[in-house]
């Protein structure tokens, strides 16, 4: 893929399936409010900011039932499925802004998403699923105002190495 500028995700649904889908790493994707970034297939997303702004496509936004703005979608289950975004050491930024609904949802059993950068949580995060999120690599993850990490199934992973933070000091996790 030769795209070199910053992908906005403004409305609907973007389905990645391969891993330079998203075009040059160094400009970033962000996902708005009322769209999604889908992910499918075992992919490893070099170290691509992303950021998840508003909380993706929502059913209601005064309730907890949305889809995702980040989700990773298995058309086989049975056959787990894993995607690393950014390399292990990397400072690949995943940021959650701005309010109470961004949601990364990993639908099948089985499956695993490692974020092997930052994760920027500003406000709250909900992990949705019954797949595992893996936070990992060697940077240390960092926080916003009263951030809360929500985890409402499946498995959340804390394998950061070299004393790195996983869940900085102020962090709620539910």
């Amino acid at each position: 893929n030769t795209f070199g500028g910053p992908l906005n995700i403004d409305e609907g649904i973007t389905r990645v399936t391969g891993n330079s889908a998203l075009g040059a790493i160094t400009q970033g994707t962000t996902v708005l409010i009322g769209s999604q970034l889908q992910l499918q297939g075992n992919l490893s997303i070099p170290d691509e900011p992303l950021h998840l702004n508003y909380g993706g496509l929502m059913v209601n936004p005064n309730q907890y039932d949305n889809t995702g703005a980040l989700r990773m979608i298995n058309p086989t289950p049975g056959t787990p499925q894993t995607i690393t975004w950014g390399s292990s050491g990397s400072a690949a930024l995943v940021w959650a802004d701005y309010n109470n609904y961004n949601v990364i949802a990993i639908d099948a059993p089985g499956d695993k998403f490692t974020i092997n950068g930052v994760l920027n949580m500003q406000r709250a995060l909900y992990k949705l699923g019954p797949g595992t999120l893996e936070l990992a690599g060697t940077t240390n993850n960092v926080q916003g105002n009263n951030p809360v990490l929500y985890v409402s199934g499946g498995t959340l992973l804390l394998n950061k190495t070299n004393n790195a933070v996983a869940i900085p000091v102020n962090e709620y996790l539910y």
